[in-house]
């Protein structure tokens, strides 16, 4: 992987995380970095449009991003088309891997999304099956392949391995990608530049002579008639001539509102499979992938941990993942549980979904300062045992949102008066007293809060 294909990686997966599904394939993956060189990094774009949405809403993001990776200030030129070949690649020109670098760009494929980069569990491990069916035999096996589930969880991913298999296999084939929303932009720029009958003939050339034609969140065409017309004549050109057809969508055809009866029909003609989230063995496995990948120095315990908190879907789980990376990075001491539960916000949740009791509180300070749970309940006034106890106070107080009156008859019977002073101590030591903060600090971190 080249210094260009680092950096647009690296852009993407910070940008994944915070850009709209549908936006991210539409403008993001088909487009790359083409050149870096004197402080300006030209990215390639597939369209006018994608150009003009980068360029526009995306420029300080993409600047920012890059000038963290190369350490560096940068400008952005943004072009469209392909890389132009310079004088020293004419002698390659043409190899396999070459050839094989231009289709997937023509293709609108991004190269990271293989089937050895996909991780098989029980919740994809029909839809695995049936996208190395289809790369066995395109157009005859499981034609239309109709894959859908919620957002995040590789939908796209898979879709595009298929791509991306096809044409390392059949290197004559010619695939192409889009989304729904793409579909219909580049529909509506064709009929801008003219009359509807001229204009369309590029646009209908491009989707209707290829061999296998991959539309990711086809349910951005229902409700608009005229995409929806050029889709539906699209679809049985390629059906009649056994050209292979692949659609993702969030639900299932005959659920997308808007939709022509006639489409959903069609959608629903082939093999329909639904991916479900990865259960937590997928999910440490992804993990560990991405780990290995990347190079980075993270424990299989952070690595757990991150897989059993985070269940969203896939793209939370990646962004999480990155977050730990950039901890790793930032921080000079080694990465524990306790600093990435902070670094991703976890406790707060968990705080939410966990009521602990008052006496898993005392507990947990009774061990941590290896003493006994009687010490902490007791009279006794030992400079040791007078900390513990109000720790414990203040732990029981803002951690469990019972009342003064109700701490203080569960702490050897005090009165709340007790209660506040010895809460209010230990709140005004944290800010100034750093052993102390990092003694509670653990102490949450015992409890999982």
């Amino acid at each position: 992987m080249n210094d260009c294909e680092k950096l647009w990686k690296t852009v993407l997966g910070e940008l994944e995380i915070s850009t709209a599904s549908a936006t991210f394939k539409t403008f993001f993956l088909p487009s790359y970095i083409s050149k870096i060189e004197n402080n300006i990094i030209t990215i390639s774009c597939s369209s006018p449009l994608t150009r003009e949405r980068l360029e526009g809403r995306y420029y300080s993001q993409i600047q920012k991003i890059s000038q963290n990776f190369l350490g560096y200030s940068v400008e952005l030129a943004f072009v469209i088309g392909q890389k132009p070949l310079e004088e020293k690649e004419i002698g390659p020109l043409f190899s396999a891997v070459k050839k094989e670098e231009r289709d997937s760009h023509l293709a609108n494929l991004y190269p990271d999304y293989t089937f050895d980069k996909f991780i098989v569990g029980t919740n994809n491990k029909l839809a695995h099956a049936v996208a190395t069916s289809i790369v066995a035999n395109p157009g005859n096996a499981y034609n239309p392949f109709f894959l859908y589930s919620n957002v995040g969880l590789g939908k796209t991913h898979l879709a595009q391995a298929i791509g991306n298999e096809v044409l390392k296999k059949y290197p004559n084939k010619k695939v192409v990608y889009t989304t729904g929303e793409n579909f219909t932009n580049e529909l509506v720029e064709a009929i801008k530049r003219g009359s509807r009958e001229q204009t369309t003939t590029a646009f209908r050339k491009k989707y209707r002579q290829v061999d296998v034609l991959i539309v990711d969140d086809v349910q951005f065409i229902a409700g608009r008639e005229a995409t929806q017309e050029e889709f539906f004549h699209t679809f049985n050109a390629l059906y009649l001539d056994k050209k292979q057809i692949i659609v993702t969508c969030d639900r299932p055809p005959h659920e997308i509102e808007k939709l022509a009866p006639r489409i959903s029909s069609r959608l629903a003609s082939g093999i329909i499979v639904d991916m479900q989230f990865p259960d937590v063995e997928t999910r440490r496995a992804i993990l560990r992938q991405k780990r290995d990948a990347s190079g980075v120095a993270i424990t299989d315990e952070i690595l757990d941990f991150v897989a059993d908190k985070v269940t969203s879907n896939i793209r939370e789980l990646e962004g999480a993942f990155m977050q730990v990376v950039l901890k790793q990075k930032t921080t000079e001491e080694p990465l524990t549980v306790n600093i990435v539960r902070e670094a991703l916000k976890i406790a707060k949740e968990e705080k939410k979904s966990k009521m602990l009791s008052v006496s898993e509180i005392i507990n947990a300070v009774a061990t941590y300062y290896n003493l006994r749970q009687k010490d902490i309940l007791g009279k006794s006034r030992l400079q040791n045992i007078v900390l513990a106890r109000h720790v414990a106070m203040y732990l029981i107080r803002f951690e469990t949102g019972i009342s003064l009156m109700a701490v203080g008859g569960l702490i050897g019977g005090r009165d709340h008066s007790t209660i506040i002073h010895g809460t209010e101590k230990i709140k005004r030591l944290i800010p100034i007293d750093l052993k102390l903060k990092k003694e509670i600090d653990d102490i949450k971190g015992n409890l999982g809060i």
